[in-house]
């Protein structure tokens, strides 16, 4: 189904968005589904990696993978690194490795390691291998102090992820080598954060590094209007020279938008869509390539009943010029 729409009144060639369904739950245990939270398109295998959080702290979760080429046929990942992390919740693709970040919470909310795990691995012909494992919470937060100085770091550095605390979402590469955006959920950097957690700009933290090893890395500091919200999803696309970003409220809720952001120094860009907004929860975004077409595969994570009844929970964006336009 297409929800064709002009760019301008004299266009030359339309908006082309199709809209569908996949099977994006993959696990159940109980009451509590996982979640679709993370996408990483490795473009010579033609396969994207879904990185699906578990439903509740016991659960482990493991990686499945979308066959572009083959109607976004979905298969499980045998020997997934997925299992290894907590609250899993974003995922990227630099050209050699598939990287999945956790939310990086504070030991006090969830004493397990597993939920401060970042990962790197080599992925090919379905099989996982060199997996790396690290835990930049310890570089992540004084970063965010030295940017943005100890008043605003003293009022968010022992929340919890969902009040106000360090809660990564965001995970892109850039196009550069050994080099990674991560976006926060929260905080936000703002006068009246974490009192109202509506305010403020969404952090993006800028990782540039020699080895995996956080104790080398380099990292800066952006913040960038989101209308209030955080980044629960962000990739870098080729197509667009720019990262396209889903945003959503630091609490658990729907209110979601869609954002283009060209990167530091330049402003967003809100990318208005009615087929965006039946979406329940999109959480994962990534640009992959359909028969030679470049697309913007936007996806909902679905994680509980209230979504049960959603007409779609994908969408497929073609980045042609008319799109391109909203863009500017």
């Amino acid at each position: 189904m297409c929800g064709c729409r002009t760019a301008d009144p004299d266009p030359v060639e339309t908006i082309n968005i199709t809209v569908g369904s996949l099977p994006l739950y993959h696990q159940q245990v109980d009451t509590f589904r996982s979640d679709l939270s993370g996408a990483a398109y490795i473009p010579a295998q033609g396969v994207v990696i879904l990185a699906d959080d578990g439903g509740k702290p016991s659960d482990v979760v493991p990686a499945y993978v979308a066959d572009v080429r083959n109607d976004f046929a979905i298969s499980e990942v045998s020997d997934a690194v997925n299992g290894a992390h907590g609250d899993l919740e974003g995922a990227t693709f630099d050209g050699t490795y598939v990287y999945v970040i956790s939310s990086l919470p504070g030991a006090t909310e969830f004493a397990e390691d597993r939920f401060r795990a970042f990962s790197r691995y080599k992925f090919n012909a379905g099989v996982i291998s060199e997996v790396e494992t690290v835990s930049p919470r310890s570089v992540l937060m004084p970063a965010i102090e030295t940017a943005f100085g100890s008043d605003f770091y003293s009022r968010i550095e022992t929340l919890d992820s969902k009040v106000g605390g360090l809660n990564v979402e965001g995970l892109s590469a850039t196009g550069n080598a050994n080099e990674l955006m991560i976006g926060l959920r929260s905080p936000h950097f703002g006068a009246d954060f974490p009192q109202n957690t509506k305010s403020g700009e969404a952090i993006v933290l800028q990782a540039n590094f020699t080895d995996f090893a956080p104790s080398s890395w380099q990292i800066q500091a952006h913040t960038i209007d989101l209308g209030g919200h955080g980044v629960r999803s962000m990739e870098w696309s080729p197509t667009a020279q720019g990262y396209f970003i889903l945003a959503g409220i630091v609490e658990a809720g729907f209110d979601y938008a869609f954002y283009f952001w060209p990167g530091p120094g330049s402003p967003t860009v809100r990318i208005e869509l009615d087929e965006f907004l039946p979406l329940c929860r999109p959480e994962a975004v990534t640009e992959i390539d359909v028969d030679g077409v470049p697309t913007l595969w936007v996806m909902s994570e679905e994680s509980g009943a209230i979504c049960d009844d959603v007409a779609y929970n994908y969408l497929l964006i073609e980045l042609n010029d008319a799109f391109m336009q909203t863009l500017q």
